[in-house]
């Protein structure tokens, strides 16, 4: 699922019109981060930052952040770092598999915005946001207010920082392209991660059969426990051909597939959609172009989801799909399992 950078140690405090208290969960509380090998007081000026050699997990250092945060930021919102939610595409980034330049790694943030700049509305000191900041692993950043929402009041910090692309990823795939129905048959690949796991809950709320797959048994088994119909392989695709066909036979044929692995996996996966299927690709490496896609089963609708681009070039779509995702959540209680990392779990010096 989500791992998360930095977590939150709080402790109770009265009203008062401090920027470092925040309402939630019923009671007013006062912050301190712990962003680093030491907890940072919320008054404390110190700043940290993370700095990234690609090509290993050993090239990721924390060092103190050396910029003023000072200048001229009308249009943007100063935001302090509570969690992070890292994605697959974090560690591609690391590890300098992404294709093209990713930026720093780091974008799925909540946090409490410290300073408003005075052309951004619907925005104050002290409110709890969550939303997408590119390069966020630092403890305080300057954001573009459209990749943000307001947090909803029941909702940790460390549950919302999961959520920005998994969430907006799933609304994107399964309410927009898909608009799902009950009764639907879909196929969901590696299915035990974040986006696999939201999307699973998502199609079984709505009475979608879901077949998925899993890299372990014990994922398997998770997914399961879940509720899902079947499960297979996602390391051999000799196993999955096996027991698609075996489901197809017996259930029909996937209207759906949500995919993130590549080779036979994509052709199989073709072979046994139902005629005029939708076919999604999330995955970013041994991606099938629409001709070929087209070559191999023209009877299903192929959709390449980049979140990302939509982030860059529309961010008023990726702030609706955000709200949606977020109302989702707040209408079925439907929260992903998370692993929070504190500080000194971060980076490995």
């Amino acid at each position: 699922g989500k791992s998360h950078i930095c977590r939150i140690i709080a402790s109770k405090q009265v009203p008062g019109n401090s920027s470092d208290q925040v309402f939630r969960h019923g009671e007013w509380w006062k912050r301190t981060v712990s962003c680093g090998p030491r907890s940072v007081p919320w008054e404390d000026g110190s700043r940290w930052h993370l700095v990234l050699e690609r090509g290993s997990l050993d090239g990721l250092h924390i060092l103190p952040d050396p910029s003023t945060l000072l200048g001229e930021y009308d249009d943007f919102l100063q935001v302090r770092v509570v969690a992070v939610g890292l994605n697959f595409r974090d560690v591609l980034n690391v590890l300098d598999q992404y294709p093209g330049n990713p930026g720093p790694p780091g974008s799925d943030c909540a946090g409490i915005v410290e300073r408003v700049g005075k052309n951004v509305t619907g925005f104050e000191v002290g409110d709890a946001v969550v939303g997408i900041i590119q390069g966020c692993i630092r403890s305080v950043c300057w954001a573009n207010p459209r990749l943000l929402v307001k947090m909803p009041l029941d909702l940790s910090f460390k549950d919302a920082a999961a959520l920005p692309v998994v969430g907006s990823t799933v609304v994107l795939a399964l309410e927009e392209l898909a608009q799902i129905s009950p009764g639907q048959r879909a196929v969901v690949h590696t299915a035990s991660g974040g986006v696999g796991t939201f999307a699973v809950k998502y199609l079984l709320r709505h009475g979608v059969a879901v077949f998925a797959t899993a890299s372990t048994p014990e994922k398997q088994q998770y997914l399961l426990d879940l509720g899902v119909a079947k499960v297979a392989s996602s390391r051999d695709s000799e196993d999955y051909e096996t027991s698609l066909a075996a489901w197809c036979e017996q259930e029909g044929p996937p209207d759906i597939v949500l995919n993130s692995l590549s080779g036979e996996f994509i052709r199989i996966s073709l072979q046994y959609m139902a005629d005029r299927g939708l076919f999604v690709e999330l995955g970013k490496r041994g991606v099938w172009s629409s001709e070929k896609v087209a070559k191999a089963a023209p009877d299903v609708c192929y959709h390449l989801v980049a979140l990302d681009d939509i982030v860059q070039q529309n961010p008023d779509r990726f702030h609706s799909l955000l709200v949606r995702a977020l109302q989702i959540v707040e209408e079925d209680s439907l929260v992903l399992p998370v692993t929070t990392f504190g500080g000194d779990d971060r980076v490995r010096q």
